[in-house]
């Protein structure tokens, strides 16, 4: 689950400082409400754990593995011919690329995530948008349900989004799958670190150098580097010699 909660932490981080990526994100909520998608809120996705490391294996390597990845393949025979599905995944595809891509990646037309190569980002927005629509939705009787390993996350675990709701939503999933609550900070840290040196800056090279001018205080590249490994994964991020690292 690890990943997953750093994808999510990376994708609040994201909402919070990129007013575009905010307004794409707001896209994706109202989407929910569209029949197509109400379909999807109350379907049982399963992500079983042979697909976990089919998808592990392909982001160390730096393959693209959209065509292998089965739950990819299963939603998209079992809603290809919804409009509304395709609006969805369309909008999520967004959010992931103007939020989590430096500008100058973009302008260039080569940004580094994507949602084919990002399959916990995908969920945690998927994840997130709709518990930010069902809180709207206090006559929803569903019971929508995502299996991953063999962990159940349902909609009980998908109560608020923003601002002081988002400390309790954390708390309460990281709770349940075993981590520490003080963990929730860390994670977020994780997660800030990645998101300076991914999208704000060029790289930990440069972070720590404008870091060091703001603050005073020195951090070391190869460290922060580290930090944010899981987050590479998380996020599909292409890194040389990831598969020569300690993922643990």
């Amino acid at each position: 689950m690890k990943p997953l909660l750093l994808a999510a932490a990376c994708v609040d981080i994201a909402v919070e400082h990129s007013e575009d990526a905010s307004v794409i994100y707001r896209q994706i909520i109202d989407a929910w409400d569209r029949p197509g998608c109400q379909a999807l809120l109350k379907d049982n996705i399963a992500l079983p754990i042979a697909e976990i490391k089919v998808w592990e294996q392909a982001v160390t390597g730096n393959n693209e593995y959209e065509s292998e990845f089965d739950v990819w393949t299963r939603l998209y025979e079992r809603y290809r011919k919804s409009d509304d599905f395709q609006y969805l995944f369309d909008r999520i595809s967004d959010f992931i690329r103007v939020g989590l891509n430096r500008k100058k990646d973009l302008a260039q037309g080569e940004p580094k995530v994507i949602a084919s190569r990002a399959i916990c980002l995908c969920f945690a927005v998927g994840i997130w948008t709709a518990g930010s629509y069902l809180e709207k939705r206090t006559d929803w009787d569903g019971e929508t349900q995502l299996k991953i390993g063999d962990k159940i996350l349902d909609t009980s675990a998908l109560d608020g989004v923003f601002s002081e709701r988002l400390h309790r939503l954390h708390s309460k999933i990281f709770k349940r799958y075993g981590y520490r609550l003080s963990q929730d900070e860390k994670l977020r840290n994780m997660a800030w670190y990645w998101y300076q040196c991914r999208v704000v800056y060029s790289g930990p090279d440069e972070f720590c150098r404008k870091y060091l001018l703001e603050t005073g205080i020195e951090l070391d590249p190869a460290n922060i580097s580290k930090e944010i490994l899981l987050c590479d994964i998380a996020n599909g991020y292409p890194r040389k010699n990831l598969t020569d690292q300690n993922v643990s």
